[in-house]
């Protein structure tokens, strides 16, 4: 009876272990109010850009979205939104497409960045 409390034991945490290991995840680095749609309908800065009161690029509206209204950068890939503990490394690759390190904490979505590139 010990024995199969052990393994069970031994098993749970080795499953959390591989859910939480690092990876390599690809995506565009946003800003939260754009990819959330609080100000766009298209996860994108398209619409803010065509007002043209958000600066004149993808990187210019998300650091305004950021800086002035009160959001942070995300990593926008093709399936899902991440949120991103590292926001000083991600304000250098704003509007760009990076390869990101990191763990993924799936209770909150954030991703625990371990090193931020730009994708090749």
């Amino acid at each position: 009876m010990k024995v199969r409390i052990a393994l069970t034991f031994l098993l749970a945490v080795a499953t959390l272990s591989a859910a939480n290991a690092p990876k390599i995840y690809t995506g565009q680095i946003s800003d939260s109010q754009c990819a959330l749609n609080i100000h766009s309908k298209t996860h994108s800065h398209a619409e803010m850009l065509q007002g043209g009161h958000m600066g004149k690029d993808p990187a210019e509206c998300a650091r305004m979205c950021v800086h002035e209204m009160g959001g942070a950068y995300v990593l926008l890939t093709k399936s899902a939104i991440y949120k991103l503990d590292d926001q000083k490394a991600a304000d250098a690759f704003v509007g760009k497409t990076v390869q990101i390190e990191a763990s993924l904490d799936p209770s909150d979505n954030m991703l625990h960045v371990i090193s931020m590139k730009a994708a090749q």
